[in-house]
């Protein structure tokens, strides 16, 4: 048996609720599909052989266990182990089942509510400056108040050292 060196990695995808795994580098090169939806409880496990070649199965918790890929090297089921592994992970949380078996993917509203909550922060933050400005600048105009007084300006401040009732105190308060 010839044994081609290959460029390719052992990869490992979730598309449309499957796991998708690819391994160009096992003795015969496997493209694998596995519906997430019918093995909710299953293992993938590498186990050796007697003539050193180490085989990446299936392990569901009914029904008879499945070969995937057969290596040469530990490493190389190794590597497919934990390509299925990370792509297991980044899949989670991303579907759900419909009922039907069908998978669907919540990953867009999830993405449309955090735009829609940046854009209404944004908002806020320019109305709170606006209105900050807009203070701002009824204090620069000399805008006068229904009491009479100035905006911003208050009775003139005490003076240190000069005496005063208790009742002008109070008033300037």
């Amino acid at each position: 048996m010839i044994f081609l060196k290959s460029k390719h990695k052992n990869t490992a995808s979730v598309v449309d609720g499957k796991l998708i795994l690819s391994f160009p580098k096992a003795q015969t090169p496997t493209l694998w599909q596995m519906d997430l939806n019918d093995a909710k409880t299953s293992a993938l496990e590498v186990k050796s052989s007697a003539n050193d070649c180490y085989t990446l199965y299936m392990k569901p918790t009914k029904g008879d266990v499945v070969d995937i890929a057969t290596f040469s090297k530990q490493d190389g089921a190794l590597e497919g182990l934990m390509a299925a592994s990370k792509a297991l992970e980044k899949a989670h949380g991303q579907f759900f089942s419909k009922g039907d078996g069908a998978p669907v993917v919540i990953t867009a509203p999830i993405k449309l509510w955090k735009k829609i909550l940046m854009f209404l922060g944004g908002f806020f933050v320019l109305f709170f400056i606006w209105s900050v400005l807009q203070v701002g600048s009824y204090q620069n105009t000399g805008y006068v108040a229904p009491t009479g007084a100035p905006l911003g300006s208050a009775s003139p401040a005490p003076q240190s050292g000069v005496p005063m009732s208790a009742d002008d105190f109070l008033r300037g308060q």
